[in-house]
């Protein structure tokens, strides 16, 4: 039997972050789009997350791949609760929902994305909820983040 070899390249990737959000952020403001404040880094290879503006811009024109998830608390029953990605405050990418029936503990909402970015665009993760109600807090957790990674030019 031939034997068959595998070639593998490895390429090296400085474009990377995760940042969370490090203290609650209180009182959602209801059917708005409130950009969540991801104010703390685990890591930033490339120093292109902005933890003031809470926004990701990036270094080079190419595909990037983004997974984010957010907790939420004090939740009312029988609401829905959005959590998504936005690029230049106009396009929306990767939207997840929660549809929370009698619970009013806590949920999590999780995605991901690859989205193609230009050097002159922003990515923010934001959330919508529809409740009726100015009373939700996102959970500073390490549940609620977002990280991101270059895939190729």
């Amino acid at each position: 039997m031939a034997q068959t070899k595998i070639r593998v390249q490895q390429t090296k990737n400085d474009i990377k972050f995760r940042a969370y959000l490090n203290a609650d952020q209180n009182d959602i403001t209801d059917n708005t789009w409130t950009v969540v404040h991801l104010d703390t880094e685990h890591y930033d290879t490339s120093g292109n997350f902005n933890t003031s503006t809470y926004q990701f811009i990036p270094p080079v024109d190419g595909y990037y791949h983004f997974d984010y998830s957010v907790q939420i608390k004090n939740l009312i029953a029988n609401k829905r609760y959005i959590a998504l990605l936005k690029v230049d405050n106009t396009t929306y990418y990767g939207g997840s929902t929660a549809n929370v029936g009698s619970d009013t503990g806590f949920t999590r909402i999780a995605g991901s994305d690859t989205i193609y970015l230009t050097t002159s665009n922003y990515l923010e993760l934001g959330v919508l909820f529809a409740c009726g109600a100015n009373t939700l807090d996102i959970d500073a957790d390490t549940g609620t983040f977002l990280s991101g990674y270059l895939l190729s030019t």
